[in-house]
This record gives structure tokens, sequence and C-alpha cells, in this order.
């Protein structure tokens, strides 16, 4: 995967190496964009709530109701897709509800597009790679693919997290904790990987992070009051639960353990309990492995597998956040990063295979970031942080 030419322990792809990515990246765009016309987006929940603010009707912004009749009168949905996140991500999408619904979705995705910039910028800082390697790491990765094309915001997401791990790296706990607290809106992907950074990193990250969580707890309470609240919470739990096929919540379909725990045919409530026990022996397992680790780059990636593994809601689009393991993986140099980082590559075709293969992916991404060893380099400068 390294170029020859690459100096001063720069990480840079070899010819074959962007040949490769070049050709994964033009099918994955190519069939998403095709499928897309015909398909139901999932930018059409995130339209939605910016349009129900739009027009006034922030309270009931997590009414089943409402939501359904807006997306049947607007967007001619004959079933609702609802918005299942803390109000407060509702306010970027209410001034694109303004437009036309596919105007309003090219513009997210070329906002996308930008944040994804942004992302790859971070992590050529990071890890001392060219930025238009990561930019083809990206567009090849098939979850950012079908996160931009379905006009989801796991890109926002990435953007956050890879700022955060800026922050960290450079020292600026503070910073880092707020950026990763403004990733509240998906809090199931940002929990895990914040107490063990609160353990790791100290009062400093702590309290960036509260007060960016606290900001958008009060923030959404403002948007919807406490009403709107519990209907919110009312709304995850139902599509947490085995009705919530109805809206689309389909748990058997998660690409993780809950999903894989699903398929085993117990009740919503044994699933959930399995999960949330199994969930925490892994974290206790990987905090013990990580006990020696305070660095940002040591800490990040295997925590994102982690998540991804543990999460109790969990979708393809979200392994977005894959992309920090990959460049993690890249840096290592071995056999096995390389064979776990082209199983990466391979989603479209792991879709086919069903949910088995992504757990043991993701599982995978794991193990070896997990046990990485630590260059030189990464040495010093957790010695330094």
């Amino acid at each position: 995967m390294r170029s020859p030419e690459n100096r001063e322990g720069e990480l840079a792809l070899s010819s074959e190496a962007v040949l490769l990515l070049g050709i994964v990246a033009g099918f994955c765009w190519f069939a998403l964009l095709v499928f897309s016309h015909t398909a139901t987006l999932d930018f059409s929940a995130l339209y939605a709530a910016g349009g129900l603010i739009v027009e006034g009707h922030r309270r009931q912004l997590f009414d089943l109701a409402t939501q359904a009749e807006f997306q049947r009168r607007v967007l001619g949905m004959p079933a609702p897709l609802p918005f299942l996140h803390l109000a407060y991500e509702a306010l970027i999408f209410a001034p694109l509800a303004l437009l036309p619904f596919r105007l309003a979705l090219w513009v997210w995705r070329l906002m996308c597009l930008a944040m994804l910039v942004g992302s790859c910028r971070s992590l050529g800082e990071v890890f001392y790679a060219r930025r238009r390697d990561i930019a083809l790491l990206a567009l090849a990765l098939f979850p950012v693919a079908l996160a931009i094309v379905q006009g989801q915001d796991s890109v926002l997401l990435l953007l956050l997290f890879s700022g955060a791990l800026v922050a960290v790296e450079r020292r600026k706990d503070g910073l880092g904790g707020a950026l990763l607290g403004c990733a509240l809106f998906k809090p199931q992907l940002v929990l895990p990987l914040a107490v063990i950074l609160v353990l790791k990193r100290g009062a400093r990250f702590a309290w960036g992070l509260l007060a960016a969580c606290v900001a958008c707890v009060l923030l959404s309470l403002a948007i919807t009051g406490m009403r709107g609240w519990h209907e919110m919470v009312d709304l995850m739990r139902y599509a947490g639960s085995a009705a919530g096929e109805e809206i689309g919540a389909t748990s058997w379909a998660r690409p993780n353990l809950r999903g894989l725990l699903d398929l085993l045919g117990m009740n919503a409530k044994t699933t959930v309990e399995l999960a949330v026990a199994l969930s925490a022996i892994l974290l206790l397992a990987v905090a013990w492995r990580l006990r020696n680790c305070s660095d940002a780059r040591s800490l990040f990636p295997p925590m994102i597998a982690l998540t991804l593994i543990v999460s109790l809601n969990v979708n393809l689009h979200d392994f977005t956040l894959l992309l920090i393991p990959v460049m993690a993986m890249l840096e290592t140099g071995t056999r096995r990063a390389y064979l776990c980082v082209g199983a990466c590559f391979c989603m479209p075709v792991l879709m086919f295979m069903g949910h088995l293969v992504f757990f043991v992916l993701l599982v995978a991404v794991l193990v070896v970031t997990v046990t990485a060893p630590l260059t030189e380099e990464r040495q010093q400068r957790a010695v330094n942080t």
C-alpha cells in the first residue's frame, strides 16, 4: 500500500493501490447514485425535521403522526421515516428545508463533501498522510459513499471525531471534549469513546465534553420542551423494539453485535440485556488492554471499532467512522493490517454475505488496532502527551 517514493515517514499509496481504489470508488458511487433515483432516501427524515421547525411545529418534532403528515404532504411518502436524533441537529436542516427537496439534497451532499475534505485534512495531520490519498481512501470506502448519497449525517460525525482527534493530539483536551460532545446527536457512538477519553485525558477533556453535552441537551429542550423530549425517548424506544419495523427500524438488520443477537430469535428485552452485558465485558477488556495508552492515535481507532460493535443502534453508513481505524492500520504497515484494510473496502460484496461477516470485520479491526505496535515516533508522542 505504501509508495516507495514517500518521504520522512509520510504515508503514501502506491500506484497499484490508487488504481484499485479508483475502481472501487467508481463502482460504489455509480451504483448508489443509480439506486438513489428509486429508493427512499434517509435525507427525507432530516429534511422533514428542518421543515417542521420552519413551519412552527418544533414542539411536535418527535410526534410520529406529525412527521408522517409532513412527509406525506411535502415528500409524497406513504410511510414515515422518523427523525430520531436530538432536536438541536434539526437546526442544521431548517435552512435547507426552505429549498425544494431535490435541491436541498444536492446542497447537503455538497456540504458533506466539504466536511469530508475537512476530515481528510485533519487525518492527514495526525497520520502524516497525503491528503489526496486520504481523500481517495474516503471516497472508496462504501459507507462514506452510502452516507453522502443517502443524505445521512455520518460525514458530519466523522468531521467531529476527526477534529476531536486532532485537538487531543495537540493537547487541546478541552476543545477535543467539546467537539466530541457536539456529536451527541448520535450518543450511542459517542459515549463509549468519551468514557475512555475522560479516564485517560482527565479534567480538561471532561469539562469540555460536559459543557458541549449540556449545551446540546438544553438547546434540544428549548426547541421541543419537556413533552417533546419524552416523545423523543418514547420514539427511540419504539424504534429499538421488535415492533419498530413499520418505521424502518429493523434491529436485526444492524451490522453489529445487536443485529447478530437479534438473529437468534430472542425477545427484544432479552436481546438488549444480553447485548449490554457482552458490551460491558468487551469495553472492560479493551480498556484493560489500553491501560498504558494515553495518546489519541492509540485510543481513537480501537474505541471506534468497539463502539460500532457494541452500539445498540448502528447502520452501515455509520461505518464511515472506520476511516480513522483504516488510517491507523495503514500506518502500522503489517500484513494483517493490510488484509483488514482490504476487507474494509470489500463491503459492497460483504453485504450479500450476511451480518456475521460485518461483525467479524469489526472484530478484526478492533484486534488489529488494539494490538498495533507503536512506531518510535508514536511512542515519543505518547510520552510527550
